[in-house]
C-alpha cells in the first residue's frame, strides 16, 4: 500500500470565465464556458463552481500566478506582465 494519494480526476471542462464570490467565511468561484448554448429556446451558460477557503484561495491565485511568470520567462519574454 501507498502512503502517497492518488489523484482521480473525475471532471474535465474547459473554462474562459471565472465568476468569484466571497463570504466571511470562504469563495465560491463558478468557472464557466462562454458564450453558452442555447436550449429551449434561452441561452444557458454551463459551469461549475468550487468552494474554498480563502486560505486556499490565496494559495491557489499564488500558484496560477507563479506558474504564469514562470511560463513566460521560459517563452523568453522576458519580465512577466501578469
Amino acid at each position: 500500500m501507498t502512503k502517497d494519494p492518488i489523484t482521480n480526476i473525475i471532471l474535465t471542462r474547459y473554462c474562459n470565465s471565472v465568476n468569484i464570490q466571497a463570504s466571511n467565511n470562504d469563495m465560491a468561484l463558478d468557472f464557466m464556458e462562454l458564450p453558452g448554448l442555447f436550449k429551449d429556446g434561452k441561452l444557458v451558460t454551463e459551469g461549475i463552481r468550487v468552494y474554498m477557503t480563502h486560505e486556499h484561495a490565496r494559495l491557489m491565485a499564488n500558484a496560477i500566478l507563479s506558474t504564469l511568470q514562470e511560463k513566460n520567462l521560459e517563452a523568453g519574454k522576458g519580465k512577466s506582465k501578469v
